[in-house]
């Protein structure tokens, strides 16, 4: 993926990255998690780096960040794959 990425959470509580290359009016997208929400809070389970493109999220390939809010979780993943 090249271009600007950025974390996107959708409609369907998809968490997204999505990537824009210069010059094209369309961009990639990968589906890397999924987002709970609840009255205490926002949980979300997240694939790692190395298995983005499993689609999967099992316990081995990925990490849960709990009770934190939308904000946080995308600064958790963007720390996560180094996003700037």
């Amino acid at each position: 993926m090249y271009g600007k990425k950025r974390i996107v959470i959708n409609k369907k509580n998809q968490i997204i990255l999505a990537g824009k290359t210069e010059g094209s009016k369309g961009g990639s997208w990968i589906p890397i998690g999924i987002v709970s929400k609840f009255i205490t809070g926002v949980d979300a389970r997240v694939c790692l780096p190395e298995n983005r493109f499993d689609n999967t999220l099992t316990l081995g390939n990925s990490i849960s960040i709990e009770n934190s809010s939308i904000k946080e979780i995308r600064e958790k993943i963007k720390k996560l794959y180094n996003i700037i």
